[in-house]
């Protein structure tokens, strides 16, 4: 079972400088997202430029999310659903454990593969998959923990139903499935615009906690007390103000609900 309480901070990964690296990076690379996707998100392509090797483009990871994987074995098998470039996979690699990131977009995974190639040798091995969340996945493992940190709250529910059931089938039987859902979300440009997707889903912080606790009973996955939190991201190409559930459930012969 994953623990809800604070552990120790995760160990820091110091990358070279990018001007010591002989990675070479296409930050010119199009965004090329899968056609069911288009809609979901802005379209705004990421900025990789500037951004330190080894870092995120999305800043820092939340500690309280990391903490959740704290008590699973070194070595431990987690799927990333939804990656992007390594926020949460790099630092669930320095923790020891071996991540497999799913996602749509190429230019994150091929990021993510520039981050990856500076972890240490005793950090765990990361494996870019490039995967659609809302189709059949490309393997059949399962994991010790799947987490879904940046796109689920993007959906319309009837089409999160799947994914999120999908995401509860790789999950072992005692592994966990821990959700970052951001609801009350206002997104917007340098320019200070308004930045919304097409068919952009939009929760507020009740509806986030009603579906939640709606997805993990249906999918047979024991709910925990969840934890929310104001949060302001600020992107090299976007702002991002939102109220965010981090929610965790185990899958395990006790399926009962907790409230949220």
């Amino acid at each position: 079972m994953l623990g809800s309480e604070s552990r120790s901070p995760t160990p820091e990964f110091r990358p070279p400088s990018r001007e010591s690296s002989s990675t070479k990076i296409d930050i010119s690379s199009p965004r090329r997202r899968n056609p069911n996707w288009q809609e979901w998100y802005p379209p705004v392509p990421p900025k990789f430029e500037g951004v330190e090797i080894g870092k995120s483009l999305y800043g820092e990871p939340n500690q309280e999310t990391l903490n959740l994987f704290s008590e699973l074995p070194i070595g431990a098998n987690v799927l990333d659903v939804g990656g992007g470039d390594g926020r949460y996979a790099i630092p669930l690699a320095m923790m020891g454990h071996n991540v497999t990131v799913f996602d749509v977009d190429e230019a994150h995974l091929e990021r993510l593969e520039d981050n990856a190639a500076f972890l240490p040798e005793d950090a765990g091995r990361i494996k870019p998959l490039y995967a659609d969340a809302t189709k059949e996945y490309p393997v059949k493992d399962k994991f010790d923990a799947v987490l879904s940190a940046g796109f689920a709250y993007l959906m319309p529910p009837d089409q999160l139903e799947p994914v999120f059931a999908r995401m509860a089938e790789a999950v072992k039987p005692n592994g966990s499935l821990v959700v970052e859902f951001a609801t009350d979300r206002v997104r917007r440009d340098k320019e200070g615009n308004l930045l919304i997707g097409g068919e952009e889903h939009s929760y507020t912080l009740q509806v986030g906690r009603e579906i939640l606790k709606k997805l993990y009973g249906e999918s047979g996955l024991e709910l925990h007390p969840t934890q929310e939190k104001e949060i302001n991201l600020n992107t090299s190409f976007y702002d991002l103000n939102a109220n965010l559930i981090i929610a965790h459930g185990n899958k395990n012969s006790n399926n009962v609900n907790s409230e949220i």
